[in-house]
């Protein structure tokens, strides 16, 4: 049997799979009244949301629980979000309502601690799951911390009007993990990725996946390093840890000796340290991009903090025309709108291999005109 991934590309390249979805509101379907059906998971929004036009009235489901499911017929539906609904805005001109859904992070920016709460000689992977399990909207399981047993806290204090989530944000960016929502309704946490490092690739895409003009690339360029240090002081300023790694050369001028690129108070062991170090530094000696990646198949499998590759984009320079790939993760977020069924990444990558597959065209002054369209590599 073809999975949603597999329909998705046929639908994508060939135009025969059609698409369907299926939502759910307090375990009602509510597929025949929703419309303009939107998922967003990103940071700006504090997780994952799901934004739709409801024909029906929406009166007392505030704080129900929401399932999308999507796919293909022919394939097994796949959940696609869980959350609890917010904000029905009624629109009595045109009897429908505004809605929106929170996934389980956005759920979190509302509700606090209500009482002053310490964490002190406990571990981070501890810290997360105590945060997590006073949020009382969530069943157990939904909550994912994967590693943080080494990194102990020590003295991190709340007062019992903050939220949940600016804990878990304050305490994920000192430890150097993130946080995001997964399109199975879990929270997960984990160490902070590098694309092209530390990062295990989801899927890999050509120019034959995309349409055209859905890949976009932002040079990114924060200045040249000669080393990263990683270091955290301790009393009488005497380091308790501190780890460099030297930052490749990427263009034809090395870095003065001294620019180096300083990670302060680094939270963990030597060795994290020195992991730390490496991914920074190899991260500074590459072609780093910001990315925008649509207008491509749906693949249920990806979610924020994944790293997707592509492969075999066509460059023109002034010397001739390259074939790039690049590793890309999907930091900033990812989007569906099922009005067209194709999804959006953004996020940060790196350029991994780059080969000259042919040479440079003629110049010709803009005064004259050939009338003949030359090709890459002609």
């Amino acid at each position: 049997m073809p999975t949603i991934d597999d329909l998705s590309r046929r639908q994508f390249q060939v135009g025969d799979a059609e698409p369907r979805y299926e939502l759910f509101i307090a375990g009602e379907r509510w597929s025949d009244h929703a419309k303009e059906i939107r998922y967003e998971n990103s940071e700006a929004e504090g997780g994952s949301n799901l934004n739709f036009i409801s024909r029906r009235s929406m009166r007392g489901l505030e704080n129900a629980s929401v399932e999308l499911w999507v796919g293909y017929w022919g394939a097994p539906l796949v959940k696609y979000f869980q959350g609890t609904l917010k904000r029905p805005m009624p629109d009595p001109p045109t009897f429908t309502s505004t809605a929106q859904a929170l996934g389980p992070f956005a759920e979190m920016a509302a509700q606090s601690f209500g009482e002053k709460k310490v964490y002190s000689g406990v571990s981070l992977r501890f810290a997360l799951y105590d945060i997590a399990s006073r949020a009382p909207n969530l069943p157990r399981g939904t909550t994912e911390v994967n590693g943080g047993e080494g990194k102990i806290l020590e003295d991190v204090e709340y007062l019992e009007e903050v939220t949940l989530l600016e804990a878990t944000s304050q305490i994920t960016e000192k430890m150097l993990f993130v946080q995001a929502d997964s399109s199975d309704g879990k929270r997960v946490y984990q160490p902070k990725p590098t694309p092209g490092v530390t990062s295990r690739t989801k899927a890999i895409y050509s120019p034959a996946d995309w349409a055209e003009g859905g890949l976009k690339f932002e040079e990114r360029y924060d200045a040249a390093y000669s080393k990263v240090v990683v270091f955290r002081r301790g009393e009488n300023d005497t380091y308790e840890v501190r780890e460099e790694f030297p930052v490749g050369q990427s263009g034809r001028f090395p870095a003065p000796p001294n620019r180096t690129c300083y990670v302060a108070e680094f939270v963990g062991t030597s060795v994290e340290a020195k992991q730390a170090a490496y991914a920074l530094a190899t991260r500074l000696s590459n072609d780093e991009v910001k990315f925008t990646l649509e207008q491509l198949p749906i693949n249920s499998n990806i979610n924020r903090y994944d790293q997707i590759s592509v492969r075999d984009v066509m460059v023109e320079e002034r010397d001739g025309f390259y074939s790039e790939n690049y590793d890309l993760l999907i930091t900033d977020g990812l989007s569906l709108d099922l009005t067209d069924w194709t999804p959006s990444y953004t996020g940060e990558g790196v350029r991994t291999a780059r080969t000259k597959v042919g040479s440079a065209r003629a110049h010709i002054p803009w005064k004259l005109s050939t009338g003949v369209l030359d090709k890459p590599g002609s």
